[in-house]
């Protein structure tokens, strides 16, 4: 079943897990259940003319085309109704098909109390008599079984590809398209359905939470030997300096650090970046990776850019898929402690102006870190100063990101040493002009929750 979400070469270790995801795509169903709702409210003879409309436009139509629509319609919904649970349960993926079940139960129940409770104008706007006939079986409220399938729809996405998880959802699209198109459901009825559904549907996962598969140790292994790695020993790395590094492998060439990029870190970071959207005016972002590969790929090549550059980098090893939407990637473990875990007297004024220089060699490739917390400073054993993680960076940056790294840094130092020492060690390595641009981003808001709340904890902290 090449449809679902398993990694090649046996199953790893699987757990359950909730996702700031899922947060996000709940604010975006409840905002469309919103104005659904506020629609009904305020513009009544609106929805009501449109709904009115359609009808009209639907009674014109060629009768055979309405009928092929409707027909084509029910049995896409059938379709897809009795075959992903079968598909589910012959794949072992039971607790994905019940929690279907139950959100799409829940949906539906959820859309009947709305009808039931809203003003009687609204309830008339979402087309409560609309109904798909099931031959052989209940007849359901359209609108409803609509509220059903987004809801089944949203958790079981969540156990398919993406591109099975886009047909899904092509496939609602169709259905919603179909049941304005031949007057069986309301506008208002389908853009409220919609809203019920996701939200059930992302209410299920966090409550409940998804199924996350881990990359197996074996699969680690043939990855890291098709990119000529010789593996000795794989073990799980649980050093608080790497706290993002799952695995810690032995070679020929001394210990490698190991991690996975997959769907879920993909859709972090696009979070991520929406957030500091909406957060800060001129954030600098780019548009967010449409893949896992594109974003590890990214990564890979600000890595080597910023070894390049002279930045004091783990050494790239691997980039290695695992599966179609999951990648390994692999450096150097150098072992250490990060910056946040010195005592006051180990940050001297040397040891800071060796962390400002990486940072100086990050602008010099065009590369803004973007997360340039004080435990994304690795120091060895020998008191040298490493970046060891770019997941969140931003290549060919523009001026405003490269400025909030020396925000974030700066302030970071500050909550440490004090303003005097921390902006002496920034001197001594930036240009007085480097460092008066980024004062703009020196306000709370631009820096990262760490950093904001030690900043927050300072007497005379910043305004």
């Amino acid at each position: 079943t090449p449809y679902l979400r398993r990694a090649p070469g046996g199953a790893g270790s699987v757990s359950v897990a909730r996702s700031a995801v899922d947060v996000s795509h709940l604010a975006g169903f409840a905002l469309v259940l919103g104005a659904g709702l506020v629609a009904g409210l305020v513009a009544r003879g609106t929805v009501s003319g449109i709904a009115a409309d359609v009808a009209l436009a639907a009674a014109r139509a060629p009768v055979g085309l309405v009928s092929l629509a409707a027909i084509v319609s029910q049995a896409a919904f059938l379709l897809v109704s009795l075959s992903a649970p079968i598909a589910l349960i012959l794949t072992r993926r039971v607790r994905a098909a019940w929690l279907a079940a139950l959100a799409i139960a829940a949906a539906v129940a959820l859309f009947s109390v709305v009808g039931a409770v809203i003003p009687e104008g609204i309830g008339v706007a979402l087309g409560d008599d609309g109904v798909v006939a099931v031959p052989g079986g209940p007849r359901l409220p359209a609108a409803a079984a609509l509220a059903g399938y987004t809801a089944g729809a949203t958790v079981v996405g969540t156990e398919l590809t993406r591109r099975w998880a886009r047909a899904l959802w092509l496939v609602l699209a169709f259905l919603a398209f179909t049941q304005v198109g031949t007057a069986s459901g309301t506008p208002l009825g389908i853009v409220v359905a919609l809203g019920v559904g996701g939200v059930v549907g992302c209410a299920t996962l966090l409550a409940l939470g998804r199924r996350v598969e881990a990359v197996t140790p074996e699969q680690v292994v043939a990855a890291l030997g098709r990119a000529g790695v010789r593996v000795g020993t794989v073990s799980r790395l649980s050093d608080p300096a790497w706290p993002d590094w799952s695995l810690r492998v032995t070679t020929d060439d001394g210990d490698v650090a190991v991690k996975t990029v997959g769907v879920l870190e993909q859709r972090s970071d696009t979070l991520y970046r929406r957030y500091r959207r909406l957060r800060l005016k001129d954030v600098g972002d780019d548009t967010p990776y449409a893949s896992p590969r594109r974003a590890v790929a990214a990564e890979a090549m600000m890595t080597l850019l910023a070894v390049r550059s002279g930045v004091r980098c783990p050494v790239l090893r691997a980039v290695e898929p695992v599966s179609p939407e999951e990648f390994v990637l692999a450096v150097d473990y150098v072992p250490g402690r990060g910056m946040d875990e010195l005592s006051d007297e180990e940050l001297t004024e040397d040891r800071l102006a060796d962390a400002w220089r990486q940072v100086e060699g990050l602008r010099r490739a065009g590369i803004a870190h973007r997360d340039l917390r004080l435990e994304q400073l690795l120091v060895d054993d020998d008191g040298q100063v490493w970046l060891r993680d770019l997941a969140f960076g931003e290549p060919a940056a523009a001026a405003s990101s490269l400025e909030g790294d020396i925000a974030e840094l700066l302030a970071g130092t500050y909550t440490r040493v004090g303003a005097e020492a921390a902006v002496a060690a920034a001197t001594r390595v930036l240009e007085p002009d480097v460092l008066a641009g980024a004062l703009a981003r020196l306000v709370p808001a631009a820096l990262t929750r760490p950093t904001r709340a030690a900043v927050r904890a300072m007497p005379g902290r910043l305004a």
